[in-house]
């Protein structure tokens, strides 16, 4: 069975397809960012998204819209 997390297959709406990866590209920048500030003394985070001329944005916005889910994690493995 195949997900179609974006929709697109039952709704073929590109809008909602852009909503749901933006918020995902803000998801992850945030989680990425969250995860570099915790392991300074580890090996480096290589993340794709670390790349993309966004990332700064994506990552604020992230933070904020998923603060939550990110405390949620620190529970589990704290974040500095």
């Amino acid at each position: 069975m195949s997900v179609d997390e974006g929709e697109y297959w039952q709704t073929r709406s590109l809008d909602l397809l852009r909503q749901r990866m933006s918020a995902y590209d803000r998801l992850v920048a945030a989680v990425v960012g969250a995860t570099k500030d915790s392991t300074d003394d580890g090996p480096p985070i290589v993340a794709e998204i670390s790349n993309d001329a966004r990332f700064d944005r994506l990552e604020a916005e992230g933070r904020k819209e998923f603060a939550a889910e990110l405390e949620q994690m620190h529970q589990l493995r704290p974040i500095k």
